[in-house]
């Protein structure tokens, strides 16, 4: 690789086993399991976060901006605080169907963080 060309990548965290259990069913399918990465890629993973709901305020409400420039800003700012309050919504419900099968407490606040997403947010642009 050239000394000018760098390689950049994302993936999700992984959070203990994010296959949770439940009766027969399982919390996400297979293909949403998140592996740990190779120990030789430790070295070098960096820990960016995730939004909190400020900030998730601030990226929806400027997606719309961006997206709806015919919308009053009074529209936007209804329709931002919908998409927030269902995010949050969807989870407070994970968080406690987590609690219901077992899961403890602090992890299941932990884990339902991650229920939702800005992929999610950015299906509700594409409706």
């Amino acid at each position: 690789i050239p000394e000018n060309m760098f390689v950049v990548a994302a993936c999700n965290p992984h959070r203990g086993n994010s296959l949770v259990s439940h009766e027969q069913g399982r919390w996400v399918k297979e293909s949403y399991y998140v592996r740990p990465l190779h120990p030789t890629l430790q070295l070098i993973m960096w820990d960016y976060g995730s939004l909190d709901k400020d900030q998730e305020g601030d990226y929806i409400n400027a997606k719309m901006k961006m997206l709806h420039r015919t919308m009053s800003n009074l529209e936007i700012a209804g329709l931002t605080d919908l998409i927030i309050e269902s995010q949050e919504a969807m989870r407070c419900y994970a968080e406690q169907l987590l609690q219901s099968h077992g899961v403890p407490s602090e992890e299941a606040k932990i884990e339902s963080h991650s229920c939702v997403s800005q992929r999610d947010i950015q299906r509700v642009f594409t409706l």
